[in-house]
């Protein structure tokens, strides 16, 4: 933006950025700043704006390890337009919609090596699984998945059951994919690290076992990088345990209990037995250790019934069932008309698909 407002005849007096390192790529800096002489102000921030009817100044100060303003670093500049960047997230509306589970530190979907999510049959790529520095990565990422798709619809799902979670170290934001496939012809991963390294060895293990290692000269928060991980190298990674894919994907979830308004936020260890905190009650550590080993729901809805008055009732389980039966329940509810009258607590349905749990009446109708 400093580039296009400078080509169409403005004067840029500064880029302002808060960390102590650019966000963006290295060779944006270059093209769009350093070729037009647009200063960079690095761990720097806006403490104030002076206006009246438009902006007239702006005042930056240069920000500690705390990021707070250092007293008497101040810098005015006079000016007429400020510019705020605010970043990028992935577009998850329909990902939330689909209930794919999403990585809380892309905010985008969980994805195996191949670009499918947790939902089988559902691929993901591109901005919608994470941010991406250059649309070469969003096509070859896209490529990948419809290569992944069509192999989906010709040979069927390929199995979940064993695989190999990608782990970070704290000196690196994210990786994808979060899981690889015990067998997969190989794997790109992808990953951004949160500091710059300069001269650096990037270490894949597997617990104490070192698989490969990769030199990088530069690496940088606002560059994306890759590692190719052949899979004679895959190959060695031991299973050491073998799961679905996980809510979270991580060793430690958060959730939000629902058992009860009061919503406590709990944290469940799935590495040490499903081991719940954060409850105020028993329940919620019954309620975190269900959510990841067999999720069930209680589900309320209505059914047609003979009745011109009340020509619906309302229903609910009496008890919760498996949270992938609720849509076969609910066609089980959706094919049948009650016949009136009917009580509350009448059973509609009695043992819905086997879960010894029943459809029951909450309303009395003559």
């Amino acid at each position: 933006m400093a580039r296009r407002m400078t080509l169409e005849g403005a004067k840029v007096l500064a880029c302002v950025e808060l960390m102590p390192y650019s966000g963006g790529l290295q060779r944006n800096i270059v093209q769009c700043l350093n070729d037009f002489n647009i200063p960079l102000y690095l761990s720097h921030t806006i403490i104030d704006i002076e206006e009246k009817n438009r902006v007239e100044g702006v005042t930056i100060a240069k920000v500690g390890e705390d990021r707070k303003p250092i007293p008497g670093s101040e810098i005015h500049f006079d000016c007429d337009t400020v510019l705020l960047s605010v970043g990028l997230i992935p577009e998850n509306e329909l990902t939330k919609t689909a209930d794919i589970e999403i990585d809380p530190r892309t905010n985008g979907a969980f994805v195996y090596e191949n670009m499918e999510t947790s939902c089988g049959g559902i691929f993901a790529c591109g901005n919608v699984v994470h941010v991406h520095d250059l649309v070469d990565f969003v096509t070859a990422e896209s490529q990948k998945a419809g290569k992944s798709a069509a192999d989906y619809v010709i040979n069927g799902e390929q199995s979940k059951s064993n695989f190999i979670s990608v782990k970070n170290s704290a000196s690196i934001g994210y990786t994808v994919p979060q899981k690889i496939r015990k067998g997969a012809n190989g794997a790109e991963i992808f990953f951004r690290v949160k500091k710059i390294f300069k001269n650096s060895e990037i270490v894949v293990c597997d617990g104490e076992n070192q698989i490969a290692k990769f030199k990088r000269e530069h690496m940088a928060p606002g560059e994306m990088e890759k590692i190719n991980i052949p899979k004679v190298l895959l190959d060695k990674i031991k299973i050491k345990r073998n799961n679905s894919f996980g809510k979270g994907g991580l060793k430690m979830t958060e959730l939000i209990c629902i058992t009860c308004p009061k919503g406590c936020h709990l944290k469940v260890d799935e590495n040490n037995d499903y081991a719940v905190t954060g409850n105020s009650c028993p329940r919620g550590a019954e309620y975190g250790k269900n959510e990841l080993k067999n999720p069930k729901r209680v589900v309320t809805s209505t059914v047609k019934t003979s009745s011109k008055e009340h020509p619906r009732c309302p229903v609910k389980t009496n008890g919760a069932i498996p949270k992938d039966k609720m849509f076969e329940a609910m066609k089980l509810l959706n094919g049948i008309v009650l016949n009136t009258p009917v009580s509350t607590g009448d059973i509609i349905i009695k043992n819905i698909l086997g879960t010894g749990i029943d459809f029951v009446a909450c309303k009395n109708i003559k």
